[in-house]
Parts: structure tokens; C-alpha cells; sequence
């Protein structure tokens, strides 16, 4: 079993770059999946230390447009309110669950970095998750396989999904568009649903017959 995770955060610091190291988290998504992605738990977590006790923080949000549907769906019951000790100790009872070693993420070294940012910040500790865990980054799975890959690339172009540069996009939203044969699909950016959509392009790309390199799997 693989854990997939997702965090949507707030900037700790305005006057700093946008990076894992300078974010705090309020929002994680996790599953537990198999490599071919199918899905056999999840959690949908807000972060009260940082969603309620940040409140001027999380107007620097990406994306705080989203932010009145959390109230919402914490009153509905869709997402479960819990302080960043209740989160860590809730993933890290369902990692010696499913005895899992393993931590996927689309760009994972933003997910690593956040998670660790908000545990120091909130508890002044180093680490989230335990040592030895082994982390796979979906994103360098993404540009693996779709590098040189005609199909994708007459996608991209035919759809204007190009990097500034004129490169195809490899982004998770414009990877999962392909694989899903939806332009118009758009990408949720709230935690659960993110996890959902790398979790279907880790199992879509383990599923091709195309040898991956160590690149993708490494340990901090």
C-alpha cells in the first residue's frame, strides 16, 4: 500500500517566494491506494490551528476563493475539523494500519516541505511523517513517461496547454486531462480532490509498460 497526499496552505511569510518552506497547511487530503491506484481509505482534513488560528495568514491562500466552502462542508460532515497533532496522529495510525512505508505526491517536495513547515511551526518538531519513509514524486513519474511522447504532446498543443516556453504542460491537471480525454476538466485544488486525481495518474502511469527510472522514488 502507497499513502497519496495533498496539502493546501497559507504563506507563512508574504515578503518570501512561494515554496513548501514557507507555507503552513489547513488542508490535507490522504489515501491509502495500490499502486495502480485504486483507493481503499481516505481522510478530508482542515487544520484548525491554521484555518481558524491564522486567520490573517489564510487571506494569503492560493486559492481563498474556496475557502467559504470548507465552513460548509465541515457542517456537513464532508471534512473533519482537527488540530495538526489529531492530523499527524490519524495518517500516521493509518500508515501502521496498512503498514505502509511509502508517500506519494504530485511535486512531493512541496507536500514534504509544508507538512514539516506546519509541524515545526505548531510544535517546533523536524519531522511529519517517520523516519525511513521512502517518497514518490508523481510529477517526475508524469514527465517520465509523457517527455517524448507524441500523443500527449499533439494533446497539449492542440489544446494551447504549453509552458511559456512552448512545452507541454505537465502539470497534474493537464496530465489527468489526457489520461481522462476531458479538456475541460478542472482541477478542484482542495486536498481530498487533488489526492483523488494524482492517485488515478500514478495508477494510469504504472499501468504502461515503460521502465521509470529511480529518479521518482528518494528519501529526505
Amino acid at each position: 500500500y502507497i499513502l497519496t497526499v495533498d496539502t493546501e496552505t497559507a504563506t507563512y511569510d508574504k515578503t518570501k517566494n512561494v515554496c513548501g518552506c514557507n507555507a503552513l497547511t489547513y488542508d490535507i487530503g490522504v489515501a491509502v491506494c495500490d499502486r495502480l491506484g485504486n483507493i481503499y481509505e481516505t481522510l478530508n482534513l482542515v487544520i484548525e490551528d491554521i484555518f481558524l488560528g491564522e486567520y490573517k495568514r489564510m487571506k494569503t491562500s492560493y486559492y481563498s476563493d474556496k475557502l467559504p466552502q470548507y465552513y460548509v462542508e465541515i457542517g456537513e460532515g464532508k471534512r473533519t475539523l482537527v488540530s495538526f497533532d489529531e492530523a499527524r496522529h490519524l495518517i500516521l495510525d493509518l500508515m501502521d494500519k496498512y503498514h505502509i512505508k511509502t508517500v506519494a505526491a504530485y511535486n512531493i517536495a512541496f507536500d514534504y516541505y509544508a507538512l514539516k513547515k506546519t509541524n515545526s511551526f505548531i510544535n517546533k518538531k523536524f519531522y511529519f511523517f517517520p523516519k525511513g519513509t521512502e517518497y514518490i514524486d508523481i510529477m517526475k513519474m508524469a514527465k517520465q513517461i509523457f517527455s517524448k511522447n507524441r500523443n500527449y504532446e499533439k494533446f497539449c498543443n492542440e489544446n494551447h496547454y504549453l509552458t511559456p516556453k512552448g512545452k507541454p504542460q505537465i502539470k497534474a491537471e493537464t496530465v489527468y486531462r489526457y489520461i481522462m480525454q476531458n479538456p475541460n476538466f478542472t482541477e478542484a485544488h482542495t486536498g481530498l480532490k487533488d489526492v483523488e486525481i494524482e492517485t488515478a495518474i500514478m495508477g494510469y502511469l504504472n499501468k504502461r509498460k515503460k521502465k521509470l527510472t529511480r529518479e521518482i522514488t528518494f528519501k529526505y
